[in-house]
């Protein structure tokens, strides 16, 4: 796909797979592509598919969080409901009325099943009648379904649209499994001529869909192929998950902070910010991470910039400088957490969602009073065993020890590294 629509522009893709491809003649690449179908098909075994039932999963997902118009999605999903007028057509042959299952993310079955199995057992347990447990089960295959979409956009796999999608194009994948007795039989599955008859239906009509005025969204997440949630209404979670962000920063600036301090912090977070953009390039000109030995170069700095306490004159009475430092500095990380989230929530809410859900805890909530953390500095014991913990979850939560190896590298340089590294100078101040 993507050596195709380069050839089509007639320069270098955005890709190494894709470049320096002949361009086409003029005269077959003037009109200007508004959308492109991906047909993926594949032939399984009937023991492979779940009672042998046609398997079709329509895939709007990209990279980056990207997604065609969702126009273009349903009027996939009721192509396949369309059928010839008259009463020669046996319904019972068709992909959608003969008891195809239809999905709007690539995986399988095991997730579907293991949460309508809990969402099932539940249900026992309540005693509900059939018309609860019906509901229930209805709403545990949209929270499944709901689960496949966002994991896909954000761990993939990557579909092979998606090369469109970067170039504006509204584009999908319909991927098709057509079951099987044998392979290699004679006999044609009737799914096939109903699909050749589906997709010309869609083609005639995505002639006449894409129109730069129509009302439509091209940011929302999608439960089954017939369902889909806007984002503005999943857009008030989104903000409830970073609000403890915000409460903690405005709490710090009013009334718990009793000065500012400006050097260490800004010394902190310069030296959070130069970790961050070395590892960066460590990353793309040799591929390796050194997310560990800035975690080391952070902690240094943060031994050595803290100030030393000092006596107020007015009221005889020790000045923590270093619980005014570590008030400070959770004040900025908690600015800097609403910052980073904020723009990733809007722009690809399947990845922002988790990681404001991942980091909020880590920088507003879990924060031990002052009357603990004085406890803790005064005992050895409980000081030694809370620097340990801190130590093995800071190594727990590295990049390179919980990101997927397919996540979105610009998350994990941009947003997810340097938080990392706040969040070490933070624990260890």
């Amino acid at each position: 796909v993507g050596t195709f629509i380069t050839s089509y522009l007639g320069g270098d893709g955005g890709d190494a797979s894709s470049k320096h491809v002949n361009p086409l003649p003029p005269e077959f690449s003037f009109p200007m592509i508004r959308s492109l179908l991906v047909l993926s098909d594949v032939v399984e075994e009937q023991q492979m598919t779940k009672q042998g039932n046609t398997q079709v999963r329509i895939l709007p997902q990209g990279t980056g969080g990207a997604l065609p118009n969702l126009d273009l999605v349903f009027a996939t999903y009721y192509s396949f409901q369309t059928h010839p007028s008259g009463g020669r057509y046996d319904q019972s042959q068709s992909i959608y009325y003969g008891d195809s299952e239809f999905r709007a993310h690539p995986f399988g079955t095991e997730l579907e099943n293991r949460v309508e199995g809990f969402f099932t057992r539940l249900g026992s347990m309540l005693e509900l009648d059939k018309s609860s447990l019906a509901s229930l089960q209805s709403y545990a295959s949209d929270l499944s379904g709901w689960i496949g979409f966002v994991a896909a956009l954000v761990i993939g796999p990557v579909q092979p649209h998606s090369f469109a999608l970067k170039h504006g194009i509204d584009a999908l994948t319909i991927e098709v499994h057509v079951p099987t007795t044998s392979v290699g039989a004679s006999a044609i599955h009737p799914h096939y001529a109903d699909l050749s008859r589906c997709i010309e239906h869609l083609l005639r009509s995505i002639s006449n869909l894409h129109e730069r005025l129509h009302h439509s969204v091209a940011q929302y997440t999608m439960p089954s192929p017939s369902k889909f949630v806007s984002h503005g209404e999943y857009i008030y979670p989104a903000i409830l998950v970073s609000l403890p962000m915000v409460v903690r920063a405005a709490s710090l600036a009013l009334r718990e902070m009793t000065s500012f301090q400006f050097v260490f912090v800004g010394t902190v977070v310069g030296t959070v910010l130069l970790a961050s953009c070395v590892n960066a390039y460590t990353v793309f000109t040799s591929g390796r991470s050194f997310i560990g030995v800035m975690m080391m170069v952070v902690a240094w700095v943060v031994h050595r910039s803290i100030p030393q306490s000092r006596q107020e004159i007015e009221t005889g009475v020790d000045f923590d400088t270093t619980n005014e430092c570590r008030k400070s500095l959770r004040f900025v990380a908690c600015l800097i957490g609403i910052y980073l989230h904020v723009p990733l929530l809007l722009a690809n809410y399947s990845l922002g969602f988790p990681s404001a859900v991942f980091w909020t805890p880590l920088l507003a909530i879990f924060v031990l009073s002052d009357r603990l953390a004085a406890m803790c500095s005064k005992n050895t014991v409980l000081k030694t065993i809370m620097a340990i913990a801190k130590i093995l979850v800071l190594v727990a939560i590295s990049p390179s020890t919980i990101l997927p190896s397919n996540i979105s590298p610009q998350y994990a340089l941009i947003l997810y590294t340097p938080l990392q590294l706040l969040l070490t100078a933070l624990w260890l101040v």
